[in-house]
């Protein structure tokens, strides 16, 4: 199952969304909880990436699993293994809605991120 989870973050401790070698990112305590979660290392997609300091009300990410946990379960999960300032605020099967990268929907056009795509599908 591709997953795909809508997050919120502040991003004042992090250099930004993805992993880098000089200070910690949101991906990488996104991919510890789901280590914790799945007891496999598991990596993300992000939907765009952000600088040092940068907030998201509604950032998307995605990530595989063959874990059978139901879907509408995964942000309470997430979020008891999260630090405080990162918010997993939903998830769906991602056979429901764009990808985070790419934005590949048959017969759909989006903007890069696929923003509003993926803020109608889930609503």
């Amino acid at each position: 199952m591709r997953v795909l989870l809508r997050v919120a973050y502040d991003g004042s401790a992090y250099c930004g969304y993805q992993i880098q070698d000089n200070g910690d990112t949101i991906q990488e305590e996104l991919e510890k909880a789901l280590l914790d979660l799945f007891c496999v290392p598991i990596e993300t997609t992000g939907g765009s990436r952000t600088d040092a300091g940068v907030h998201a009300k509604v950032y998307v990410a995605n990530f595989r699993t063959d874990a059978r946990i139901p879907v509408d379960r995964i942000p309470y999960a997430f979020n008891t293994h999260l630090p405080g300032d990162i918010v997993v605020t939903g998830a769906m099967d991602q056979t429901a809605a764009a990808l985070a990268a790419g934005c590949t929907r048959p017969g759909t056009l989006c903007e890069t991120t696929g923003t509003a795509m993926v803020a109608a599908a889930f609503t």
